[in-house]
């Protein structure tokens, strides 16, 4: 981890660069309706005034709403520990009429599974309700796994007919980095309403990665209740929320790759073949961490925000845009 957050300014700053033409606005942690607000100006007039649904009403009341549109930007990089489960070897050799599948899983096994992924996002995004936003999320996703697993011990699966089972008394070392890259897309919605300075946002998207070196589409799911506080400034037309919060993050992953079976156990090889593949799943030890952040609102168009996550997951984001 030690080189988190250094890997994570280089890739933001490339990002930056990438997408600089279209950036616009970082959405997930904007504050919604607040009422009897002192902070948001409530004068600034965007596209339409019909939207969001009933805008008009909400702000001759003396509550502050946010404008109805804005493009959103965001890069996020985080690290965590997991647990490798449903670990198999599959070897194919022929009996001389077809080619047969031969199926092994470890037995005790010890580990030390890290993963990192970092992701970039554009995400348009529209307030339905004064409290109520919507988005969708394009973007990318490059993430590697790294595994650590010494298996004491194979068992393998009807090796000599249905029912048997043969165990090979050996140890193995899976530690191969498994890096893969792809597109990412999905959506969000984000409820936020707010009294006078404190603030609350539950923000849930879902996305899908599609790859380029893994067999199955990676499917994550993100919650994260929060809890901010809009602090005085002394300057006009600039506002500041600082909030701390918790992120749920459902992301398992599969894994896989080649052995030698030779190098395992020579006995192995007839069984077998000279090469065999290995699979597995991992899963998050800790799917919740904790979450501190800031973000600055500027003539309620321009904001920026930086976010950082601690216990269970490493984590850091940062987003600028604009609302409209």
């Amino acid at each position: 981890m030690k080189h988190f957050f250094l890997s994570f300014i280089i890739r933001v700053i490339v990002s930056i660069i990438i997408v600089s033409p279209i950036i616009l606005n970082a959405q997930q942690n904007i504050p919604g309706m607040i009422l009897k607000s002192k902070h948001l100006n409530n004068n600034s007039e965007g596209l339409v005034e019909i939207l969001p649904l009933f805008n008009k009403s909400v702000k001759k009341k003396g509550h502050s709403t946010p404008l109805a549109f804005g493009m959103a930007t965001s890069a996020l990089m985080y690290e965590q520990a997991y647990i490798s489960k449903d670990l198999k070897v599959r070897g194919t050799v022929n009996n001389g009429e077809e080619d047969i599948n031969v199926f092994a899983r470890g037995g005790s096994m010890t580990q030390n599974t890290v993963a990192s992924e970092f992701k970039a996002y554009l995400k348009p995004n529209l307030w339905i309700l004064p409290f109520l936003n919507i988005y969708g999320i394009f973007g990318y996703t490059s993430g590697q796994i790294n595994p650590n697993l010494v298996i004491d011990g194979i068992i393998v699966e009807n090796p000599f007919g249905p029912g048997d089972l043969l165990t090979i008394d050996t140890t193995i070392v899976l530690d191969e980095k498994i890096k893969y890259s792809g597109s990412t897309f999905g959506f969000g919605t984000t409820f936020s309403i707010g009294y006078k300075n404190l603030v609350f946002l539950l923000d849930y998207q879902y996305t899908v990665t599609n790859p380029s070196d893994l067999d199955e589409n990676l499917n994550n799911h993100f919650l994260s209740p929060k809890i901010g506080w809009m602090i005085n400034t002394k300057a006009d037309k600039l506002d500041l929320m600082v909030w701390v919060g918790s992120l749920f993050l459902s992301n398992n992953q599969s894994f896989k790759g080649e052995i030698t079976v030779s190098e395992i156990s020579p006995e192995l090889v007839p069984l077998f073949g000279e090469t065999a593949e290995y699979s597995g799943t991992i899963e998050a030890k800790q799917k919740w961490n904790l979450l501190i952040g800031s973000t600055i609102i500027i003539n309620n168009h321009h904001n920026a925000f930086v976010e950082f996550g601690f216990a269970n997951r490493l984590q850091a984001t940062i987003g600028y845009g604009f609302m409209f």
